[in-house]
């Protein structure tokens, strides 16, 4: 069975991913969600979610003993050494899920978002084109509050640790700036796939 053409998307928080993915979906491309495989990962009973109970505490479980995300978001994105103990957990076992889809996948195009590019270079590997998705700083806090009802002080927590936009520049092999119309984004990101006939005009 021949491997499925693979793209990333990445860029920032409330950069435009999500909406960018959408596009691709329209042209054919099969969606991992990697947010998804996230919540399979720790749905019990699970290895990942024990081991994210002895990291981060029995308080971030509801009554049912399901994952309480928000709970663990506020302890995991407190600074650099609980997000990597997050990562360090959660990883390993997205990694194995997603090499399942993409072994398996009768798909001819697969695309899947990378908030961290530098965190994935398992993933990055395997991909033929990287696109970074890029919007001002201002731009992504006004959606965040917006759109996902963030707090000022949650988005800036979040935001704060991820990369600088050097980082994702440098990834990149493609790069399309969200500024304002996502109409704007959607044209020029049809006009690029279709030049690579990766999409029909």
């Amino acid at each position: 069975m021949s491997k499925p053409i693979l793209i990333a998307l990445t860029g920032k928080i409330t950069s435009g991913k999500s909406y960018a993915a959408r596009i691709l979906e329209d042209c054919g491309f099969l969606i991992v969600d990697l947010d998804v495989l996230a919540r399979e990962v720790v749905a019990p009973p699970s290895k990942t979610l024990d081991e994210l109970v002895a990291g981060f505490g029995e308080e971030i479980l509801n009554e049912d003993k399901t994952l309480d995300r928000a709970r663990l978001a506020k302890r995991a994105f407190v600074n650099e050494d609980a997000t990597k103990k997050l990562n360090d957990i959660l990883h390993p076992a997205i990694q194995n899920a997603f090499m399942h889809i993409y072994k398996t996948s009768t798909a001819p195009r697969l695309a899947v978002e990378i908030p961290l590019p530098e965190k994935a270079p398992w993933l990055l590997e395997l991909c033929s084109e990287i696109i970074y998705i890029r919007a001002p700083y201002e731009v992504r806090k006004a959606r965040a509050m917006q759109e996902r009802g963030m707090d000022e002080a949650d988005f800036e927590r979040r935001d704060a640790l991820q990369a600088e936009d050097e980082v994702y520049e440098f990834y990149a092999s493609a790069i399309f700036d969200n500024n304002t119309h996502t109409n704007d984004l959607e044209q020029a990101l049809r006009t690029w796939l279709v030049k690579r006939g990766l999409c029909q005009g």
